[in-house]
């Protein structure tokens, strides 16, 4: 089965949990490849075009013909910006599947979020128009699938964020490890949400961004520091180094913030520490009760590496991939 995708690569920590972080592992156990559209471009047309004399000339020019298409499958969309959809509906029609990935409600965001201003009307139809053509749409959570399959009447197959243990094996619980908030733009409406809480906390605080964060927090923590974003396998190897023995993720009761998948959870566990996260759906903590942060629990620890173990794990969790992708033959 070839499949050719249309997502983020190296610069989305998404990707690296519901793309291009997993799709190596199933290219490994099974005959499915995928191929990145944008290196997959090359010079296939010859366009004629006037010159300053208004003579005809050839060019070559970069895009993708039917041709091309032809020669695969399935084409794989995940955060469907710029050209994409158009692309992936050229090879909707060209005969290839449709598989669409959604990891976030993004019909659900706040009206105080920032965010909320990229996703207009406009945008959240193309979404809807994408996930009503599309053979397969894979979901993070078990409430995104809920949200969509009630409002548009469309299946969602639920495939949970997991972690490779072979390659991040499962560090003990730093019971002197220090407190880390990680998260990105999207979650600074919630930090403000729980200032009070936050400030109460009189334990150095590390800040974690994944993106460019323009609005600070700016809360009143007698110390913290603010960490500027950096590629996800520099997060992921310096967030084990350090040692933490608690991640925050405080999240508004929202819908949006409901259907959030588990990747704090899963970080924070093979990093050695608790995560203190809201208890929603899959996005599994020890809770949120901030005035009891400073209690070391080995137990809860142990606890979460048995469920990575049981249910998180990367290779059984493709097993599933590997079954819904073919499906779709």
């Amino acid at each position: 089965m070839k499949i050719i995708t249309l997502t983020p690569n190296a610069s989305d920590a998404t990707s690296y949990y519901r793309a291009w972080g997993v799709f190596p592992d199933i290219m490994k156990r099974s005959d499915i490849t995928f191929t990145d559209y944008y290196e997959a471009q090359g010079v296939v047309n010859q366009a004629r075009v006037a010159d300053a004399n208004g003579n005809l000339i050839s060019i070559p020019t970069k895009g993708f013909t039917w041709a091309q298409a032809l020669q695969y499958d399935a084409v794989f969309l995940q955060r469907a910006f710029g050209n994409a959809v158009d692309i992936a509906a050229f090879m909707k029609d060209c005969g290839l599947k449709l598989i669409y990935e959604l990891d976030d409600n993004l019909f659900k965001i706040p009206d105080n979020f920032s965010i909320k201003q990229a996703f207009n009307k406009e945008v959240l139809g193309t979404i809807e128009y994408l996930i009503r053509i599309s053979d397969l749409v894979i979901v993070s959570t078990q409430a995104l699938a809920d949200y969509i399959e009630e409002k548009f009447q469309v299946k969602c197959e639920v495939v949970n964020n997991g972690i490779d243990l072979n390659r991040y094996p499962i560090q003990p619980y730093n019971e002197n490890g220090g407190l880390v908030w990680r998260g990105s733009r999207t979650h600074i409406e919630d930090l403000r949400t729980f200032r009070s809480e936050l400030e109460a906390i009189e334990e150095h605080i590390s800040f974690w961004s994944h993106d460019p964060v323009k609005d600070r927090p700016y809360l009143s923590i007698k110390s913290y520091d603010f960490v500027k974003p950096m590629d996800i396998m520099y997060y992921m190897h310096n967030i084990r180094q350090i040692k933490p023995r608690g991640i925050i993720t405080p999240l508004e009761a929202n819908l949006f913030n409901a259907c959030k998948s588990n990747i704090a959870y899963l970080e924070a566990t093979i990093a050695g520490a608790i995560s203190y996260s809201n208890q929603w759906g899959e996005f599994k903590g020890k809770g949120l009760n901030l005035s009891q942060i400073n209690e070391r629990s080995k137990e809860v620890h142990d606890e979460a590496t048995q469920d990575l173990h049981d249910n998180y794990s990367l290779t059984k969790l493709n097993d599933r991939r590997i079954e819904l992708l073919k499906g779709v033959l």
